[in-house]
């Protein structure tokens, strides 16, 4: 029996859905419970990413005291909508600083009021901005270089920042 190229794909998908939670009949996938979780899958199992440029995180500054507040946005350059994760309280965005040539992810909660909003919504051409005031004693305490890390949901593609904290 010869197979081809397509139906092995089909038949390798279909494995996989089953396994996580699917029902697949006849080639028509049948989706129960749809939500942010399987549509993150689905893109990340066709490696979606978004080109570079579209969309950047911007800081005011590059270079900051310590204790010294620091103000961010992100800018969506297309004409696409995407949908980033609310983490509050903790930090917005990903945090990581730089030791011994590695970068060290970073997590703090602030004691915050958070509205009750699982996504932040990135319209087009929108610019969103914050500060990072609630964290920066819990995150930015010491000098060195950080990096601030989006990733927007259901996409591989990354946005970051460098910054620098000086005493």
């Amino acid at each position: 029996m010869k197979y081809s190229k397509k139906t092995a794909i089909i038949s390798i998908i279909s494995i996989i859905l089953l396994t996580a939670g699917f029902v697949v009949f006849e080639k028509t996938i049948i989706i129960r419970n749809i939500s942010e979780s399987i549509e993150n899958f689905v893109k990340n199992l066709f490696f979606l990413e978004i080109p570079p440029n579209s969309i950047e995180v911007i800081t005011d500054k590059d270079r900051y005291k310590i204790g010294e507040e620091i103000f961010f946005a992100v800018q969506n350059k297309t004409e696409e909508t995407f949908k980033i994760e609310n983490e509050c309280p903790s930090e917005p965005l990903e945090i990581y600083k730089l030791e011994n040539n590695f970068w060290r992810h970073l997590k703090a909660s602030s004691y915050i009021q958070c509205k009750n909003n699982k996504t932040i919504i990135l319209h087009p051409y929108e610019l969103l901005g914050a500060s990072y005031l609630p964290w920066e004693k819990l995150i930015f305490d010491k000098p060195g270089k950080y990096k601030l890390k989006l990733e927007i949901i259901g996409y591989k593609s990354k946005f970051e920042k460098e910054i620098e904290i000086i005493e």
